[in-house]
């Protein structure tokens, strides 16, 4: 009888529920962060996006800019090579 006793008492306490809903609510938690930290990703990934989009725009413009300046010092030397 005694065997039986601490085995019975080795069992874990009926809670109605209690445990396995325990376990469905840190689950829930975890699914809900989870989305939360995949969605903060993305926003940080599209604004580095956006970013390399600015910077590729500016690099674009400043060649530009260079190329142009090239043309109009080339176009000068050229005048004062022919006007000698």
């Amino acid at each position: 009888m005694g065997t039986r006793l601490g085995a019975v008492l080795s069992l874990p306490p009926l809670d109605g529920g209690g445990r396995v809903a325990a376990v469905n609510n840190a689950s829930a938690r975890w699914n809900v962060d989870t989305a939360s930290y995949d969605e903060q990703i993305l926003t940080a990934l599209h604004e580095v996006e956006d970013q390399l989009g600015v910077a590729a725009s500016r690099c674009r413009s400043v060649r530009a800019g260079a190329r142009h300046r090239v043309g109009r010092s080339r176009n000068a030397a050229l005048g004062l090579a022919l006007s000698k």
